[in-house]
């Protein structure tokens, strides 16, 4: 019984690793707000023909692209020293009128805990919405990011 979970767990990660991986293949435009103590910072990506873009103070800069971002995921899944996560699938629901499935993963280092939720299109396997908290310890400031996934008509700020 246990070896299935485990299998079910490895299975819900793949999923949550698949739908990242497509997000750097896809045109979008990501909404995030991040949160840490009482600071409250606001920011914007586009992923757009190969390139990141970061809106910082009102000014859309280049980024790297999603190419540097890929490979680096593809190194930290294969370290064996890196910390694997648990993952599980929680529920369905709608973000926007359309039907997610939403997924917890949970992942403990020797520098804090991580803690994400990510709702996961049902008609086309991409993020719609994902949160993230991060605990870095006792008297460390605990952080939150949420973003917020828009895809279609999506074009490199000018």
């Amino acid at each position: 019984m246990l070896g299935a979970l485990t299998l079910a767990a490895q299975a819900d990660c793949k999923v949550i690793l698949d739908a990242e991986d497509k997000t750097l293949n896809t045109a979008s435009h990501q909404y995030v707000t991040g949160t840490t103590g009482d600071t409250t910072v606001n920011a914007e990506l586009i992923y757009a023909a190969g390139n990141i873009y970061m809106k910082i103070n009102g000014k859309w800069i280049s980024s790297g692209t999603t190419k540097e971002i890929e490979e680096l995921g593809q190194k930290n899944r294969q370290n064996p020293k890196a910390t694997k996560p648990t993952c599980g699938y929680l529920k369905d629901e709608l973000v926007k009128g359309e039907m997610a499935a939403v997924y917890i993963s949970n992942e403990e280092a020797p520098t804090g805990k991580v803690s994400t939720q990510i709702w996961i299109s049902k008609t086309n396997g991409l993020p719609l919405r994902q949160d993230v908290d991060v605990d870095l310890g006792a008297g460390k400031a605990k952080t939150h990011n949420s973003t917020r996934f828009e895809y279609g008509n999506i074009k490199p700020p000018v």
